[in-house]
């Protein structure tokens, strides 16, 4: 292949990135088209089929006010789409004795009427059986099983030949990771993956705006739409009709479809796959359908959120309990070297490692395979270099990083590498996991590299490929991929072996290092960011709380609360942003409380508040309160956050591991239902 050939590739590949998708300047032809100005006073653009539905020509409408059995119910809707401050609006009516479907919504000046011909009968117990499907779903223990109820279920409400969902991997391939083929005929694509050109950035941002797309006949032409004066292309993004690139109809004709359905399945804001129904021939749908089908997606996205947060707590909860070797029997902080020997190994089965290793000054700690210490400590020296101010660093292929010369030929391949907490006597250290090569074997439909290019509207860009015959690739000279939950419980994991290792070295220097041994005593009780107390000062107040409650009869309530999608902040505002709220928060509370209260940090955005001598009914007013609170502030860039509260209170003779765990329960269905509320378990 020329340079020139490279050079005309990667033009071809920009001008699809950049294809106006959402302006096609024509719409599907079984529905139609009008777009009004802001009364309804002037139809400025209609579809060119318009005249099978009014009986009306374009040219007659154009230019004039909409007909008043149209307009006087469409004000009605329009005010409701205004007051809603929606994306749109759907509603029935009646149109020259046509039932039909209308899809209203604002695009520019103009407001636009997408409208579909009801087609088909729903059977009497449509809504049972959707009721059925729902239950299932809702009832779902894994991931797998969640899915493959979802492909099963909307294959058999909507009837589509093939139904899959297809989700993307951090460059934004897609992996077909459940389906449902219905005849024994079909092309199964299961565990196959598509190259990212197949669904290209513009169409996964329409994505965000309209979660839905239907494609009902790719074998008819569009209908185009006709302006009155106004000759500037509609956005139709929010809209169902929206007409088909001839690029992509070429690519499912390719695949031989006639007719697709898709909806987006988002996490935590972010486009994470697709529920994509594919039909070998034209499939128009009976709207309830289509929203049976939509409501079963939301529904599948909401039970993996909830899967993945009982994966990732089910992990923390695995990790706490290595915390449990950082004292002894008599509450004393055990040497690091030991709990190296204790927990090493549950580390590198929780952690997916080959090798766990703690640097600090000229020592190393280590367990799992054999690393040179002059290596990790030659990987220590660049890191304080590179990375302290981050205090991170991953990679899952070290020998194409800037670090490749401290682990050649070793078993070395992947490296998280977290930094120690600054201010302790262990500063410039860094806890480590390392990880072995993971050989990958990709299957693909079809070859993901497209080699050719084609001419459309004046430019070259890539064409359709026409096999997704499977092709095998072997992805070699990585890890696994680290995960954000792995990357948080290394921090906290980071932070009590620092505790550790200062507790270990002022116990030995003891009497002669006083300055050292207030350091630690700062330290061992006080969050070094929002300088209230720590989660190792809270267990150790709740114990004693707990056996005071015990022999005097006290009440004792505990309140566990969450900053509610605190995530987002970090991601869209950044870390330091991130760490202004939760040092507001904590002086913003410390106010509210009582001079007897215990506030402390729990763990990343978690606190946690041992309310003395508190009934219930006292400490749940006071978690409202402090959630109303911080309802109403407000924060430099961030603007206003919320939060989760669990509130329970001391049963007599439960231990400290019974009560923390009712009310981290009160936590989670706080979240779980809705989030910023008190939510109490007794």
């Amino acid at each position: 292949m020329t340079e020139l050939t490279k050079e005309q590739l990667q033009q071809a590949m920009e001008n699809c990135a950049t294809e106006p998708v959402h302006t096609p300047g024509a719409i599907q032809p079984h529905g139609y088209f009008l777009a009004f100005n802001n009364n309804f006073e002037v139809l400025t653009h209609c579809s060119e089929n318009i005249e099978a539905l009014l009986g009306v020509s374009a040219e007659h409408l154009l230019g004039h006010s909409a007909p008043d059995y149209l307009k006087s119910s469409w004000k009605e809707h329009l005010l409701r789409l205004r007051q809603l401050a929606s994306d749109s609006v759907g509603f029935g009516d009646e149109i020259n004795n046509n039932e039909v479907y209308c899809t209203m919504y604002v695009s520019g000046d103009s407001i636009c009427v997408e409208i579909e011909p009801l087609v088909g009968r729903l059977s009497s117990t449509f809504l049972s059986e959707l009721q059925a499907h729902q239950e299932q779903i809702r009832s779902s223990k894994s991931l797998d099983e969640t899915l493959n109820g979802l492909t099963k279920s909307i294959g058999e409400i909507i009837g589509f030949e093939r139904v899959m969902v297809y989700k993307f991997d951090e460059e934004w391939n897609g992996q077909v990771i459940a389906e449902l083929c219905k005849q024994s005929t079909i092309r199964r694509y299961l565990h196959q993956r598509f190259p990212a050109s197949d669904i290209p950035k513009q169409v996964r941002e329409l994505y965000s705006k309209n979660p839905l797309r239907s494609i009902v006949n790719s074998t008819q032409q569009p209908a185009g739409i006709i302006a009155y004066e106004d000759k500037r292309s509609l956005d139709l993004t929010k809209g169902v009709l929206r007409a088909v690139s001839p690029i992509h109809l070429t690519y499912m004709q390719n695949m031989g479809l006639h007719s697709s359905l898709s909806i987006a399945i988002f996490q935590e804001n972010k486009l994470w796959g697709l529920l994509s129904c594919h039909g070998l021939e034209a499939h128009p749908l009976n709207i309830q359908q289509r929203h049976a089908a939509q409501a079963l997606v939301t529904l599948a996205s909401q039970r993996l959120i909830l899967q993945q947060q009982y994966e990732t707590a089910a992990f923390f909860e695995a990790i706490e309990n290595t915390r449990g070797a950082l004292i002894s029997d008599n509450q004393e902080i055990n040497e690091p070297k030991a709990l190296f020997e204790r927990e090493g190994n549950k580390w590198l089965e929780l952690f997916r490692g080959n090798l766990v290793a703690l640097a600090y000054g000229n020592n190393v700690l280590k367990c799992g395979a054999e690393l040179a210490d002059e290596r990790i400590l030659a990987f220590k020296k660049w890191l304080n270099k590179k990375c302290r101010l981050v205090g991170t660093f991953v990679s899952r292929n070290v020998m194409d990083s800037e670090v490749a010369e401290y682990f050649e030929e070793t078993a070395v391949t992947g490296v998280m590498a977290i930094a120690l907490p600054a201010g302790s006597s262990s500063q410039q250290g860094w806890l480590m996991f390392f990880r072995p090569e993971q050989l990958e074997e990709l299957e693909w439909a079809g070859r993901p590299n497209k080699d050719t290019i084609e001419h459309y509207k004046g430019k070259t860009v890539m064409s359709p490929r026409t096999s997704f015959e499977s092709w095998k690739e072997t992805i070699k000279g990585q890890s696994s991929l680290w995960l954000d939950s792995e990357r948080k419980a290394a921090i906290s994991l980071a932070e009590d072996l620092a505790i550790a290792l200062s507790a270990f070295e002022v116990e030995i220097l003891n009497e002669q290092l006083s300055a050292a041994n207030d350091k630690l005593e700062h330290l061992v009780h006080t969050d070094a960011l929002t300088q209230i107390w720590n989660r190792y000062h809270m267990e150790y107040v709740l114990d004693e709380q707990i056996s005071a409650a015990k022999r005097y009869n006290h009440e004792l309530g505990v309140i566990l609360f969450d900053i509610d999608n605190f995530k987002d902040v970090n991601d869209n505002y950044g870390h330091d942003a991130g760490d202004t709220v939760l040092i507001g928060l904590a002086k913003l509370f410390a106010k509210e409380l009582r001079d007897t209260d215990d506030f402390g940090r729990w763990g990343g955005e978690e606190f946690f508040i041992v309310a003395k001598h508190s009934n219930l009914e006292a400490t749940v007013a006071l978690a409202e309160r402090l959630r109303q609170r911080l309802e109403a502030a407000t924060f430099d860039d961030v603007g206003v956050v919320t939060a989760s509260f669990g509130v329970t209170f001391y049963k007599d003779g439960e231990s400290r591991t019974s009560l923390v765990k009712r009310v981290d329960d009160a936590l989670y269905d706080a979240k779980e239902n809705g989030r910023n509320r008190v939510v109490v378990v007794e």
